[in-house]
């Protein structure tokens, strides 16, 4: 039997559509390496990351993204719009987290 398999070939076209989302995240890693290794280098408790807070703040409206701040008290939400007319109230939801922590290894 010849053909091709459709399941094969949907896996194939979305892995490809992946990586190239994912490419522009490879060229910024040395970046994001150093902003993970700055928060960590100065741990701040819970509710009390204001240094975090801004650095992450910073950051965001460097990008152009637009932010709301206070969540919890010190939370930072990035707020990326789409461009889908069709369906304005889509939304994605990304929430990293970071743990850093005054301790000594």
């Amino acid at each position: 039997m010849t053909g091709v398999c459709r399941h094969n070939t949907y896996q194939q076209a979305s892995l490809e559509k992946f990586m190239q989302l994912l490419e522009p995240f490879l060229q910024w890693q040395d970046e994001i390496k150093g902003i993970r290794r700055d928060i960590h280098a100065h741990p701040e408790l819970a509710y009390q990351e204001l240094r975090t807070s801004d650095l992450v703040a910073k950051l965001l409206t460097e990008w152009g993204i637009e932010i709301d701040r206070g969540l919890g008290g010190t939370g930072v939400v990035g707020i990326v719009r789409g461009s889908r007319e069709h369906d304005p109230n889509q939304a994605l939801g990304l929430e990293p987290t970071w743990t850093p922590c005054p301790c000594r290894n």
